[in-house]
């Protein structure tokens, strides 16, 4: 069953231009700065990743879904403490691609030459072969029972247990994934949590080379709502990365005009060097990411617990422990930077980003 006419208007707001101007308060200077040197690291890489043998009883039941493994690689290029860190669909998927990881074999990571234990993950999608699965029946009528609380102005109680209910679902096929992800963008932005919204739209955006589920219109509106989400939640790397995008295909949508006045603001803001926050969560995968604007940041405001951050360059790697009201700084010469942080589910934290002494990013 299509679901494409129940996708509820998600437009770009004017709001965004206005979070913008508000994000770049800026937290205290921290009493100490410390240089991110980047060490010489080479990440592990795949050498044999074999496809998972596709579970009888799943197969059965028409089930398709996907998971999420976190492993350690050896310095002999072995996996192990295999974990599924996130799953949907049938549960015997699980198994198979834990099975599956056991035979991956890696060419190790390197640290300064010498080949050592490090992180890897990897996401496994079991799809049936053929034509497009649709979506179950008693999905589309909760999908459909979840917008039409949402269009009609509920709040509250009623609209958490509509997408408790429609989650409780499960998914049965990808399609069906796909469409629980755009749901759960409407819910967060409802909530005002810009940060999850940005993180499920990106999540539904990946399935549009598989089934193409948009329009060519309608997919570059949703990457422009994208924009919006990431600008909204301080994650301005990402949202210029996005910008890049659509630049060139926005034209004809009705926001064009916004989205042109945030892109401005965002990099008046880089020009200016003009600090700016955001709100982090860990995800239910152990682990927030970012791209980096600036060439500085901080952590403060930590509620839960963060055990380490790992900083990725085009120049190298470096994995630090995170230390609340300390500025890195990280030299100009290292470009296209990303921080990842590792801790508990559900921990918040605020990040800054600050224009460094030594230079800015570009």
């Amino acid at each position: 069953m299509n679901l494409i006419k129940s996708i509820a208007r998600i437009s770009v707001s004017a709001g965004v231009i206005a979070a913008l101007a508000l994000s770049n308060g800026v937290i205290a200077e921290p009493v100490q700065a410390e240089i991110v040197e980047i060490e010489t690291f080479t990440p592990a890489k795949p050498m044999k990743k074999k496809n998972p043998r596709y579970p009888i009883t799943a197969q059965r039941k028409r089930a398709e879904g996907w998971v999420v493994l976190n492993y350690m690689v050896d310095p002999n290029g072995v996996p192990y403490e295999i974990e599924a860190t996130a799953h949907a669909g049938h549960p015997s998927f699980v198994d198979a691609a834990k099975k599956a990881a056991m035979g991956y074999r890696y060419e190790p990571a390197y640290f300064n030459g010498t080949p050592i234990h490090t992180g890897a993950a990897t996401r496994i999608s079991f799809r049936l072969a053929g034509d497009i699965v649709g979506a179950r029946r008693k999905f589309s009528n909760s999908y459909r029972a979840f917008f039409d609380l949402l269009e009609s102005g509920v709040d509250g109680q009623p609209l958490h247990d509509a997408m408790h209910d429609l989650k409780q679902l499960g998914i049965s096929f990808l399609y069906e994934d796909a469409f629980v992800s755009i749901a759960s963008v409407a819910y967060a932005e409802r909530l005002g949590d810009y940060e999850s919204a940005q993180a499920s739209l990106s999540h539904a955006l990946r399935y549009q080379q598989d089934f193409e589920l948009f329009s060519a219109k309608r997919y570059t509106h949703l990457q422009a709502q994208l924009f919006s989400l990431q600008a909204r939640a301080g994650n301005l790397a990402d949202a210029l990365h996005t910008w890049a995008a659509i630049e060139p295909r926005i034209k004809d949508l009705e926001e064009a005009e916004k989205l042109h006045q945030a892109v401005t603001k965002i990099k008046s803001l880089q020009a200016e060097g003009a600090d700016f926050s955001a709100t982090g969560t860990v995800s239910d995968h152990y682990r927030y990411s970012r791209k980096l604007l600036a060439s500085a940041f901080s952590f403060a405001d930590v509620d839960g617990d963060l055990a380490e951050s790992k900083l990725y360059c085009d120049q190298g790697f470096l994995g630090f422990a995170i230390k609340p009201d300390v500025r890195y700084d990280v030299r100009n010469d290292y470009e296209n930077c990303s921080l990842v942080v590792i801790g508990d589910p559900g921990t918040t934290f605020t990040i800054t980003e600050h224009w460094s002494e030594v230079g800015r990013n570009t």
